[in-house]
């Protein structure tokens, strides 16, 4: 076993010695956690990451379009060329 392993295991075996406590404080515990638990979602991170996620959409739409139409010269060249006249 490690050092920091042996340390631990001490430290345990000194505490299933110990007597509990004369007061029972669980439910205490219990009901901060279930607060802590219950807090609602932070409104603004949550606008935040929406606008980010209908950035990166929007965004990604275009460089995918753009990426296909770059992808074929071709189709580019057909493309401009009636706006050209002929």
């Amino acid at each position: 076993m490690n050092k920091n392993m042996e340390r631990f295991e001490a430290l345990a075996r000194r505490a299933r010695h110990d007597a509990p406590p004369a007061m029972d404080v669980s439910h205490h515990v219990i009901h901060r956690l279930e607060v802590l638990a219950d807090e609602s979602i932070d409104r603004p991170l949550a606008w935040l990451t929406l606008g980010s996620v209908a950035t990166a959409a929007v965004t990604g739409s275009f460089a995918f379009s753009l990426y296909a139409t770059l992808a074929d010269p071709m189709g580019l060249l057909f493309q401009v060329t009636p706006l050209l006249g002929n």
